[in-house]
């Protein structure tokens, strides 16, 4: 629409509009629009002259703007130690741990268990080498954790198969958690594994089983409570 130059409207017109979408309108010198955009929840505007400095549009975008980045913390993405730092624990609702990551030596406890809205976690395959203690307690909206393979297993020049008790995994009064999936050769050297009060729990798998697993495998104990 080049050439507009010229839009009137009535009183109230577009009031009641969810969402506005105004391109390329360079040319419009007059633009008479009373209560307009009022209820309005989404807006693109470019290259619309007087439309982009309507304070009903500016409004819209710097909530839409606001809205990104608050989900932008519901969802975030795990590349090294550093990067659990600083977040705002109650905000988050996915965390996603990409492969080959947070594999540096100081971080040997890994518990989430302040993430009070977690939903889902997803560790990457060859993650968290180093982690002896991997804590998933009390999280009321925790409904999946996925975990890929060869994770939470420290890398040793032979296999050796000996208790190791302080390397523990619990997934504790999580009440809306309904699936556990753990890759082959993860928390291979793990003495413990703890699930207990699931009561929404419906799948556990652990390894593959047209392969050998080495989950769990030294002399580990295993309790499942309330499931």
């Amino acid at each position: 629409m080049n050439a507009l130059a010229c839009f009137e409207g009535r009183m109230k017109a577009f009031r009641n509009v969810k969402r506005v979408e105004l391109k390329n309108i360079p040319s419009l010198s007059v633009l008479i629009l009373r209560f307009a955009f009022k209820l309005t929840e989404a807006a693109v505007v470019e290259n619309a002259s007087l439309f982009e400095g309507r304070e009903e549009l500016v409004e819209v975008k710097r909530r839409m703007k606001k809205a990104e980045e608050l989900e932008a913390l519901k969802k975030i993405c795990i590349q090294c130690q550093s990067d659990w730092d600083g977040l705002t624990l109650s905000l988050v609702e996915v965390i996603t741990v990409s492969d080959n990551s947070c594999n540096e030596s100081g971080l040997e406890v890994l518990d989430l268990s302040g993430f009070v809205n977690l939903r889902e976690l997803n560790v990457g395959s060859l993650c968290c080498m180093y982690v002896k203690v991997l804590k998933l307690i009390g999280l009321n909206h925790l409904e999946r954790v996925v975990i890929g393979n060869v994770s939470f297993a420290e890398k040793k020049d032979t296999m050796e198969f000996v208790p190791h008790p302080e390397n523990r995994f619990y997934l504790k009064d999580c009440p809306a958690v309904r699936e556990l999936r753990i890759g082959r050769v993860s928390f291979m050297y793990y003495s413990v594994c703890i699930i207990e009060n699931t009561p929404s729990l419906e799948s556990i798998t652990i390894g593959d089983l047209k392969e050998k697993g080495f989950n769990f495998v030294c002399d580990a104990s295993l309790e499942l409570k309330s499931c």
